[in-house]
């Protein structure tokens, strides 16, 4: 696991080819959208107890904690940060 906008190498010359994309393509590492939130309107600034909802197709609530929370009856499943 890396830290999002992390550079993980060149892409492929197969990928270049297929895509059109130059040989000098960077591949970084990235992130979902509502993670991407929560880092946003925290601007990084986080520590535990830190909550964000993120509105969209789906309403995500991101809540920063030291431990996993997970309960599939919820939907409710843990991210790794940093």
């Amino acid at each position: 696991v890396v830290r999002p906008g992390e550079p993980l190498g060149a892409v492929s010359r197969a990928a270049a080819a297929r895509w059109g994309l130059s040989a000098q393509c960077i591949v970084c590492a990235g992130t979902t959208d509502s993670i991407a939130a929560f880092l946003a309107a925290t601007g990084g600034a986080c520590s535990a107890g830190t909550a964000v909802t993120s509105l969209g197709s789906t309403i995500a609530i991101k809540l920063l904690s030291q431990s996993r929370a997970d309960d599939a009856a919820f939907g409710l499943y843990s991210h790794r940060l940093g």
